[in-house]
């Protein structure tokens, strides 16, 4: 893709400034809405693309991917709502977490946001308990649920897991976290995947790559995943369908 048509532009007068060397790899703290987190040295590769959706063409998202995410949201989800708990709000519980994951790690706005609903959407909305089994998707209602779900018949953490917010997967990072409650934890879950991601621009130098290696390592899983967040991040009003977008991923030539 050439240089200066990228679908994520940065405003003009953005400028990221790279981690410090290793940063991504430390233990951390950070300060989130009022939670202190100690996120672990991240450890791990690229999350593997669910098996719902592997094998789409990217040629066919802008046709196609309209009648499959579900309802839309009219613009970015107000942050600060009530505390993750079984009892609160959980339609929310991932996307309070977003704009703060964003912001902590320099990511353009809406990029995560959109990232979330095309990894764990529910009506339109990251679900906080989304986890994909051995390449089958899961709503459980409950924390409570998810975490049964993510257990082996011994007890332990399932190695084929996605879980949670970010689709983070049991196989590649499960050795980060503290354990299975951890790794579903909202503000935990959203903010180790923005650390990744925020990993992945500093070594390739771009949001597009970035958000292509994400999820996936086979350029046409990347190239099905990066359609599918721009899509998704135009319906929620963060930036426009360009003509460059249009090339990559399909849709109809203006």
């Amino acid at each position: 893709m050439r240089a200066g048509a990228l679908p994520f532009p940065l405003p003009p007068r953005e400028r990221v400034a790279p981690m410090a060397p290793g940063e991504g790899r430390a233990r951390m703290v950070a300060r989130i809405l009022g939670r202190t987190l100690t996120l672990p040295p991240r450890r791990g590769g690229p999350l593997p693309l669910p098996g719902r959706e592997r094998g789409w063409r990217a040629g066919r998202l802008f046709a196609g991917v309209l009648g499959l995410m579900g309802a839309l949201l009219a613009g970015p989800v107000a942050a600060e709502l009530a505390p993750a708990s079984d009892g609160g709000p959980a339609l929310f519980q991932c996307s309070r977490y977003l704009r703060n994951g964003e912001a902590l790690y320099g990511i353009p706005p809406g990029i995560l946001h959109a990232m979330s609903v095309v990894e764990s959407g529910r009506a339109g909305m990251p679900w906080p308990w989304a986890l994909n089994v051995s390449g089958r998707p899961h709503y459980p209602a409950t924390r409570r649920e998810a975490l049964r779900l993510m257990q082996d018949g011994e007890g332990g953490l399932r190695g084929d897991v996605a879980v949670g917010c970010m689709q983070i997967h049991t196989r590649w990072h499960a050795g980060s976290f503290a354990g299975g409650d951890d790794m579903l934890d909202p503000a935990v879950n959203v903010a180790y995947a923005a650390r990744f991601l925020r990993e992945l621009y500093d070594r390739h130098g771009s949001w597009t790559e970035a958000v292509r290696r994400y999820h996936a390592s086979d350029p046409t899983a990347q190239d099905t995943y990066l359609c599918l967040v721009l899509d998704r991040r135009v319906r929620l009003g963060y930036q426009r369908e360009t003509a460059e977008m249009r090339r990559l991923c399909g849709g109809p030539e203006s």
